[in-house]
């Protein structure tokens, strides 16, 4: 009878020991999660920084484009006695194009931050830590005497 009790109970005890390893498992679990989220939008941020770049040289190609027909028309314009600003005007506004730019290069900035093991507080050392500790208890475990022999 003894015997069965300890059959009965050893299962119990080491399901009990196991819950803060199973809970920091997923733990590190959310912190993957939160780390892959966080590459991804690094990710989408790079492509945004590139696109607001693009956009940004095409401006100045275009404003080159305009400047060079301004000057190359000059004469056709006098000739024709009609003042080229009559005919063309174009208004250039890169401002909400950088400061884009800019919210993006703060976040990357952020990300990448979040994600340098160097940083306290950071996911990737916030996993660490949760490893660390979940080798420890697995050390504890695997030195605690079997209860049922």
């Amino acid at each position: 009878m003894a015997r069965l009790y300890q059959s009965i109970k050893s299962p119990t005890i080491r399901s009990s020991a196991n819950r803060p390893t199973r809970s920091k498992h997923d733990r590190v679990t959310a912190q993957n999660a939160a780390i892959l989220q966080a590459n991804q939008r690094k990710t989408v941020l790079v492509q945004l920084i590139a696109t607001a770049d693009r956009l940004s040289a095409r401006l100045d190609n275009l404003a080159r484009q305009i400047q060079t027909f301004t000057t190359e028309s000059a004469d056709d314009f006098a000739r024709l006695g009609i003042p080229a600003d009559s005919v063309l005007r174009v208004t250039m506004d890169k401002v909400p194009i950088t400061e884009a730019r800019k919210r993006f290069v703060t976040e990357q900035s952020s990300i990448v931050q979040s994600l340098d093991t160097n940083v306290s507080g950071s996911l990737a050392q916030e996993k660490a830590k949760i490893e660390a500790s979940i080798k420890k208890l697995e050390d504890e475990l695997d030195n605690v005497p079997a209860m049922c022999a």
